[in-house]
């Protein structure tokens, strides 16, 4: 028995990323390309098997996987995202996202494998939305000496940062900067597509007819924007002589409108909640797998409002996980110790509650988001309810959601098998998917582009409720069949998976050191021994453990969590020590 290392070397230099040194802007809604394009590797040496690629995206709060692609399995978290596969081979593992939205803003970071080198790239996508903008009134007929407010709309820009400013323009001699006295302007506010609104308010006030044919412009400035935006409106100033009874008359209506909005006022403080909108969900529940459902809640006071989440199983009654009101809000921000106690109840059965509330005027509005980690064993099929209740309300708003968990599916590498079938030799190739739910799922296999028929063994239940199954195929395997891709793809709701092997000639295997315990050993100690043995094919494999010439018990163990395109097993032996053996040679 001999040792045998293996060596794993680029054929044309280290491999480096072509980096990118400024950030890339593109609009809301466009579609976008992140560049990951590498080299040091000639075209040739590329094979799927070689290549793993991870796009991560960090924002201020957190990290998180984007896309992977890991020899030929693909894991999609961002819908719609993709890197060609014949790019990939061709030195491209550029990232395409559709569709952009907001939340895809961020640092993007390409880490790249080609065995056995690293390498990485990062690039910062800002996604941009262009504002526009309108006044609340096309022309402003004003006396000298009264007061008008005049408003403008600047809507449907991201990200939130904008400049608003006034100007005015006359023929008399003014002092612009005086007009930011005279204003005020509201906080952004966040609209369901990811834009912001923000409005401006202006009190102007002539003080002569000297005004009239004056010009008040609401400038704009904004990232997505290369030049300021402008809205304009023009001031006609009239004299008051002769326009007596058109003053009265103004005064009337003034007073009349000063009237209806005290009442206005006076309706909003007593305001009943208006709207409560079903929980929604934008991608579908996965085991294990952070999730953020919502729902919105329109126009009440805020201090009258409270939001309780309740979760009811299959084994339990409908229970309180989590529950929010201003004053509690308060309360727990100021005492560490109970906001612990919130959390540790919320997260025990992985949800947890946060309202975002935005107010305009005497109204407020709030998106409640309801934090889920499912889990299939406490959340599939449970039903999710939402309390909202404020105190002008007879009866407190209910809202339900059945919860469905899926389980992704999990791949573990193809293995090769020879088998004698009608007095000739055939390779049998096997995949085994673990871990997914539901139990319906659909497996097709091909060598290079041809679809090839196969066997599926039905589905088995784990131990904690999720299924696995095996599929094989059979098949002859001729010489001009050596270097042909065969590719295992599962296919579930909201995945696909898939698996490559690489048809090979036969290989004898290859065995890393023998590991043991201890350094030496005495009467009573116990001797562990194991190895890797890797790089053979086919798969069919017999490891035997000897003391001298005596065969002892051993265990030869497959990984279950082999991710590699290579496969490997694990051959392990544990013998109690005894006086006779010391000096005596342990082999496999």
């Amino acid at each position: 028995m001999g040792l045998i290392l293996l060596g794993c070397g680029s054929t044309a230099g280290a491999l480096s990323i072509h980096r990118l040194d400024y950030p890339m802007e593109e609009s809301l809604g466009g579609n976008i390309t992140l560049p990951c394009q590498f080299s040091g590797y000639k075209a040739p040496y590329l094979s799927l098997p070689k290549i793993s690629v991870r796009w991560m995206k960090k924002t201020l709060e957190e990290e998180k996987s984007v896309y992977e692609l890991n020899g030929g399995s693909i894991i999609q978290v961002r819908p719609g995202s993709y890197i060609p596969e014949d790019r990939v081979l061709r030195g491209d593992a550029s990232l395409h996202i559709p569709n952009l939205q907001d939340t895809d803003e961020g640092e993007y970071t390409c880490h790249l494998i080609v065995t056995p080198e690293k390498a990485t790239s990062k690039v910062t996508l800002l996604v941009i939305a262009q504002p526009t903008c309108r006044m609340s009134d096309s022309f402003l007929v004003m006396y000298p000496d009264t007061e008008r407010s005049v408003t403008c709309y600047v809507d449907g820009f991201h990200p939130a940062d904008v400049k608003i400013h006034w100007e005015k323009h006359s023929e008399v001699s003014y002092n612009g900067s005086d007009l930011d006295v005279n204003t005020c302007i509201t906080a952004p506010l966040q609209t369901q597509d990811g834009t912001y609104n923000v409005r401006s308010l202006l009190y102007i006030k002539p003080m002569s007819t000297e005004e009239d044919g004056d010009i008040y412009s609401c400038v704009t400035i904004h990232r997505s924007l290369k030049d300021a935006l402008t809205c304009n409106i023009t001031l006609t100033v009239i004299s008051t002589q002769g326009h007596n009874n058109m003053y009265l008359i103004m005064t009337i209506i003034s007073g009349i409108i000063s009237f209806l909005l005290i009442v206005f006022f006076a309706w909003v403080i007593t305001l009943c909640l208006s709207d409560v909108s079903d929980i929604q969900k934008e991608t579908g529940l996965i085991h294990m797998e952070e999730n953020t459902l919502t729902c919105n809640i329109s126009d009440f006071k805020l201090k009258d409002l409270t939001i309780k989440l309740f979760l009811e199983t299959g084994t339990e009654d409908m229970t309180e996980v989590d529950s929010w009101s201003p004053e509690k809000h308060r309360e727990t921000e100021n005492d560490i110790e109970q906001t612990a106690a919130l959390q540790d109840m919320s997260d025990a059965k992985g949800l947890r509650l946060e309202p975002v509330i935005t107010s305009y005027l005497c109204l407020s509005k709030c998106v409640c988001k309801i934090h889920i980690t499912p889990n299939i064993q406490v959340h599939h099929w449970a039903q999710l309810t939402l309390r909202v209740h404020h105190s002008t309300l007879k009866s407190s708003v209910y809202k339900h959601l059945l919860l469905r968990v899926e389980s992704k599916v999990k791949v573990t590498p193809i293995r090769a098998t020879e088998i004698k079938l009608n007095d000739e030799d055939w390779m049998e190739l096997t995949c085994r998917m673990r871990s997914f739910y539901p139990k319906s799922i659909k497996v097709l296999w091909y060598k290079d582009k041809e679809e090839i028929s196969a066997q599926h063994i039905k589905g088995t239940e784990e131990e904690n409720g999720l299924y696995s199954a095996w599929s094989s195929v059979q098949c002859i395997v001729t010489e001009e069949d050596y270097g042909k891709i065969v590719k295992c793809k599962v296919k579930q709701r909201y995945t696909t998976k898939s698996i490559t092997f690489i048809l090979k000639k036969k290989a004898e295997p290859k065995l890393d050191p023998i590991q043991s315990n201890q350094e030496s050993y005495e009467a009573g100690d116990s001797l562990e021994l194991k190895f890797k043995i890797h790089s053979f094919n086919p798969h069919n494999i017999r490891v035997t453990w000897y003391k001298e010439d005596e065969e002892i018990p051993s265990q030869t163990n497959e990984p279950e969590d082999q991710e590699a395109e290579e496969f490997y097993v694990i051959g392990h032996m544990c013998h109690i020590v005894k006086e006779e053996d010391l000096g005596m040679i342990f082999t496999c």
